[in-house]
């Protein structure tokens, strides 16, 4: 048998429930405890239940959202296990605490991981990144999130898909630094299938719908809760290989290069123009302005400095970080050197 305890609730939403073995509670010697003993062990008991994401008033009247799809059905990769028309039953979750948030997950099919996607309400503010890990807690992947919408449906490609075993469990998961994340109780409580993949009921997973507060693998769980994470997955890695520069001007170690010099460096295929970020210094960590521009049809970037480089023989660093394929794979950073010319040109 069984003793259910309720408390109050906001308007219009159910009140709160916690189910406990009955033959515990009559276990308790309660004639022996002081009248004030009973009211401390019933405020430790609601305390436990609000103690972790999920539970509070904005999630505590949510119900499981989301349809199962008919896994016999056709799905064309990329799968997630969310649809785009999937979306949370509750508004955000009032916590302002930073929490990683994540789902249990298999495929069908070995496969790759090439991204994370979360659901975001307005409220969950700040910088968030999404993180692919083993179910032991390894980290596999991480990618931070740009260009974000205000709210709906965010997604961060990794540089590189991961490869993943049919039939082994996994976690994708997100960082809400602000908190405000989205929390459907009892989203997870029966398994939720879609195409190639399967967020596992929380019962048969050890629970699903995880949590950490703070940074870090999160391995907590709380009935069963849906945080409205979501893994990428993808018969084959559609990301090629990373941009590699095939030709630098000046060269590596080139001494006495003209003052009036422009730095370019060639790809050996398509980038992202955005993603071209030249780092260039000299002496105590001066950095010369000038622009950037990017040709396509030759592959080149071109960094022109707004004035001529100093004489002196000064010794240049230069870097390229950050550059992307037109798919997304990122550029290892290259970093070379040149010295400018000792003084000026003898006429």
């Amino acid at each position: 048998m069984y003793a259910r305890i309720s408390h109050g609730s906001t308007p219009g939403q159910p009140p709160r429930e916690v189910m406990f073995e009955w033959g515990i509670l009559m276990n308790i010697p309660w004639p022996r405890l002081r009248k004030a003993t009973v009211p401390t062990i019933l405020a430790v008991l609601l305390a436990l239940i609000v103690a972790a994401p999920g539970t509070s008033r904005a999630a505590a009247g949510s119900t499981k959202s989301g349809v199962d799809a008919d896994p016999s059905q056709p799905v064309t990769c990329p799968c997630t296990l969310w649809a785009p028309t999937d979306q949370p039953s509750s508004g955000p979750d009032p916590d302002e605490v930073a929490t990683e948030l994540g789902v249990k997950f298999q495929a069908d099919r070995d496969g790759y991981i090439t991204g994370v996607r979360f659901w975001k309400d307005a409220a969950n503010t700040g910088t968030h990144t999404g993180t692919l890990w083993s179910a032991a807690g390894a980290r596999l992947a991480t990618a931070t999130f740009t260009g974000e919408s205000e709210s709906g449906w965010q997604q961060v490609n990794f540089a590189q898909g991961v490869a993943i075993t049919a039939g082994t469990t996994y976690v994708a998961s997100y960082q809400a630094p602000n908190g405000r994340y989205n929390a459907d109780q009892g989203g997870l409580t029966t398994a939720h299938v879609r195409g190639p993949l399967t967020a596992p009921a929380s019962e048969t997973a050890g629970g699903n719908g995880v949590y950490l507060y703070g940074a870090g693998f999160p391995d907590s769980t709380w009935n069963d809760t849906n945080y409205w994470v979501d893994p990428v997955f993808n018969t084959t890695d559609t990301r090629g290989p990373a941009p590699a520069v095939i030709e630098i001007s000046p060269r590596p170690g080139e001494t006495s290069v003209p003052v009036g010099t422009n730095l370019t460096a060639t790809f050996d295929r398509e980038v992202q123009p955005s993603t071209i970020h030249w780092v260039i210094m000299y002496g105590e960590g001066s950095y010369p302005p000038g622009t950037t521009t990017y040709n396509a049809a030759t592959r080149t970037t071109t960094f022109d400095p707004t004035d001529n480089l100093p004489f002196g023989g000064y010794s240049y660093s230069v870097e390229l970080i950050g550059v992307k394929s037109l798919d997304g794979t990122v550029m290892p950073t290259v970093s070379w050197q040149f010295t400018t010319a000792a003084g000026p040109p003898i006429t």
